[in-house]
């Protein structure tokens, strides 16, 4: 993911954060990594960042689930 920042004359107007829905480690592919880290949140043993949990959650319904894990698994595995 990435913050992009709208300044008009060195004054912040805008700020708009942009991530790629199921790529949490930002590597610009989703993949079995994903998948884990995904997994891995549910399952309570790891923590993302803003950003990173806001491209876990690929349903967009603000919470990371299994239907998350299993959207992100059926992107990478096609």
């Amino acid at each position: 993911g990435a913050k992009v920042n709208l300044y008009d004359g060195g004054v912040l107007i805008d700020s708009l954060t942009v991530v790629v829905l199921g790529d949490v480690d930002g590597n610009a592919a989703i993949n079995g990594t994903d998948y884990m880290r995904v997994k891995s949140v549910f399952l309570g043993s790891f923590k993302l960042n803003d950003v990173e949990a806001l491209s876990a959650d690929f349903d967009g319904n603000s919470v990371i689930n299994a239907t998350d894990i299993m959207k992100i698994k059926a992107e990478f595995k096609g």
